[in-house]
């Protein structure tokens, strides 16, 4: 709600505000994930790389990580490097956890 407001409202200040708040709900979460997961590894890893994707801004700047690399001339985006990361470690999250549940096995 806090970042719609800021969406609708032209202050930095709370848009800045609500994603600050936005990454503190996701530290809570990744607790929670520590505290009682079956696959709390590769949870924590997940949502920590999304989280690195979603606010790069706020994360990876400060830190000096350049938001594009140029190998063999051609501009790459961090974001699709992360995402290179994540979209494997979400099938394979995707098909754990439905195994834990009880789903369908694949043979």
């Amino acid at each position: 709600m806090a970042e719609l407001f800021g969406a609708f409202t032209p202050s930095t200040t709370v848009m800045k505000a609500s994603r600050l708040a936005s990454i503190a709900l996701f530290v809570v979460i990744g607790a929670r994930i520590v505290r009682g997961g079956p696959v709390r590894i590769l949870a924590l890893v997940t949502m920590a790389s999304i989280i690195a994707v979603t606010f790069g801004g706020e994360l990876l700047d400060p830190m000096g990580v350049p938001g594009i690399w140029f190998p063999f001339g051609i501009g790459v985006s961090r974001s699709q490097y992360i995402y290179t990361v994540v979209t494997p470690l979400m099938a394979i999250l995707t098909v754990r956890t439905g195994r834990q549940a009880g789903g369908p096995r694949l043979n």
